[in-house]
């Protein structure tokens, strides 16, 4: 019991910061049922998945899904995928050695949310600069057709190098103009798209949140539900790394990638989020029966408490040095994939 106290801890402390997270914030979420059509997928899927922007998932290994977030996790370890394209079910298989794929690539998001054409900047070298396009302004529609997503407006830029078209703008959010818009030879119209998040989606009308609060005593049981949600993913992906096939041992990182997750801006939701799964990472990694680590230890204790006898001095001394040069590999082999990644690729 003493040795694995600080196992203990960790889990403890992750587990009172998701209580703490449920009273505080509570927890907001896209419904599975208010996806929809809204998924974008990289060149990565398409090609190595057949997933393609626009497709409604329906399953994940022939289970369904509550919200768009453990979508996006259960793609991760997906085997296969049915999806309803334009009114046709299919099922998509998904490649064993997929996570490697996804770590070599190293382009970041994989599946995310279809975006509106908000238009935060124009460039000055822009032929559209002084044309009647403005900051906020967001493009629905192009020669008459409908452009709910940037992707269906780049698809149209791109068939039409060099020419100019029609725009439908939507302007303070119910005004709606025609303003003429020149493409560049390149297929682009000189504008930079704002980085909208779900709540700035949900103001356009692009997505419908759902909401759930929690009372001091309930959330107890939703802290609860998503530590054990979030111990199990870990599960996942630890178990992941170990299986050789699925290339997933490339993606263990140090602490480079540690602090890489962490986002940019100060979001006090986001840092308790993480600094609670990385709590449970360390008390996973410090359980594993390796010499040295708290669950190396317990082995030996639970040998003793069987054997009826602890094992000898001199093998436990060579037991930890074998202990110590396996943490030693693992963490320069870590640190070299994130210097590799990060710095040399």
């Amino acid at each position: 019991i003493i040795m694995l106290g600080g196992v203990l801890v960790n889990f403890v402390l992750a587990w009172l910061i998701y209580i703490g997270m449920s009273y505080v914030w509570g927890e907001k979420y896209l419904a599975a049922a208010d996806i929809g059509d809204s998924i974008e997928v990289s060149e990565l899927v398409s090609e190595h998945v057949g997933l393609q922007t626009g497709d409604h998932i329906l399953t994940i290994d022939g289970e369904s899904f509550e919200t768009f977030s453990q979508m996006r996790e259960n793609f991760l370890f997906a085997k296969e995928v049915k999806v309803n394209r334009e009114g046709s079910e299919m099922t998509l298989s998904v490649p064993q050695d997929f996570l490697e794929k996804i770590i070599d690539d190293n382009t970041g998001n994989i599946i995310g949310l279809r975006r509106p054409t908000v238009i935060a900047t124009i460039d000055d070298d822009s032929p559209n600069k002084g044309g009647g396009l403005q900051k906020g302004d967001v493009i629905v529609g192009l020669n008459g057709v409908q452009t709910r997503y940037f992707d269906q407006v780049a698809q149209i830029l791109d068939a039409n190098k060099g020419n100019t078209l029609k725009a439908t703008v939507l302007r303070n959010g119910t005004e709606e103009k025609e303003i003429d818009v020149v493409i560049k030879d390149n297929g682009k119209l000189g504008i930079q798209i704002g980085g909208l998040s779900m709540e700035d989606m949900e103001r356009l009308g692009y997505l419908k949140l759902s909401t759930k609060e929690y009372s001091f005593g309930e959330s107890f049981s939703a802290g609860t539900a998503r530590f054990f949600d979030r111990f199990a993913s870990f599960g996942r992906q630890l178990k992941a790394m170990v299986t050789p096939s699925t290339g997933a041992y490339k993606g263990i990182g140090s602490f480079i990638s540690i602090a890489k997750i962490f986002p940019t801006t100060w979001d006090w939701q986001a840092f308790w989020g993480i600094t609670a799964f990385l709590s449970i990472m360390l008390g996973v990694v410090n359980l594993l029966p390796i010499p040295a680590l708290d669950g190396g230890h317990a082995m030996f204790l639970i040998y003793e408490l069987i054997a009826g006898r602890k094992p000898s001095d001199k093998f436990l001394e060579y037991a930890q040095m074998v202990g110590f040069v396996i943490l030693i590999s693992l963490f320069v082999y870590a640190f070299g994939n994130d210097i590799y990644r990060n710095f040399l690729k």
